[in-house]
């Protein structure tokens, strides 16, 4: 662990040389975050069109360019939101995952008053893997999309330069948030499964 600010450019400048930090630093700021942002946008404004249409409709069907503008005015109001002030930023960014946590919880109460009430679907009932790809690129495709769903864990140590009593606080604040996101997505995907039945193709 490395006190410094600066994240994998501290790390790779410490254990490498300034310029292996200075190529990944440009390599990241051109095209993988850039990259990355436009991916999470693009999902989003797909996810906020679909609000447009009816439940029934097949979202492959929403025009590209209904999604991309969607997509261009959330990066629009992210920017604003970070230039307008960083104390703003940083206080949206808390109210948005309180609003996500507090959504989980409302998820998996609402599918603990199914279970209570006795009117769990088909699918909690029956094989949570019947209908499965046993298909290796299926797997491969899930623990991505599980690592992309965690994705932060590893850039934790790098606040370590912001922190008080590193040592102390560091520790807890993975332990924590991991146990926190761990229990409240395993318990919302239960909630999914007595709630909803399965999509039969």
């Amino acid at each position: 662990m490395i006190p410094l600010s600066g994240g994998p450019q501290a790390y790779l400048a410490y254990a490498y040389n300034p310029l292996v930090s200075f190529l990944y630093s440009w390599t990241a700021i051109s095209a993988l975050k850039p990259g990355s942002g436009a991916i999470i946008a693009l999902i989003f404004g797909e996810y906020v069109m679909r609000l447009f249409y009816p439940h029934d409709f097949n979202p492959q069907d929403i025009p590209h360019w209904q999604t991309q503008i969607a997509a261009i005015l959330c990066v629009l109001v992210a920017f604003m939101l970070c230039v307008g002030s960083p104390r703003l930023g940083t206080r949206t960014a808390v109210i948005l995952t309180v609003i996500k946590l507090a959504a989980l919880v409302l998820v998996t109460v609402l599918g603990l008053i199914q279970l209570i009430r006795r009117k769990e679907s088909s699918a909690l009932r029956g094989s949570w893997f019947s209908g499965t790809s046993p298909n290796p690129s299926s797997y491969a495709l899930a623990l991505y999309s599980g690592l992309w769903a965690f994705d932060g864990w590893d850039a934790t140590n790098f606040v370590t330069g912001e922190m008080k009593n590193v040592e102390r606080n560091l520790p807890r604040v993975i332990h924590s948030s991991m146990s926190i996101v761990l229990t409240a997505f395993l318990f919302a995907n239960v909630s999914y499964f007595t709630v909803l039945e399965k999509v039969r193709a």
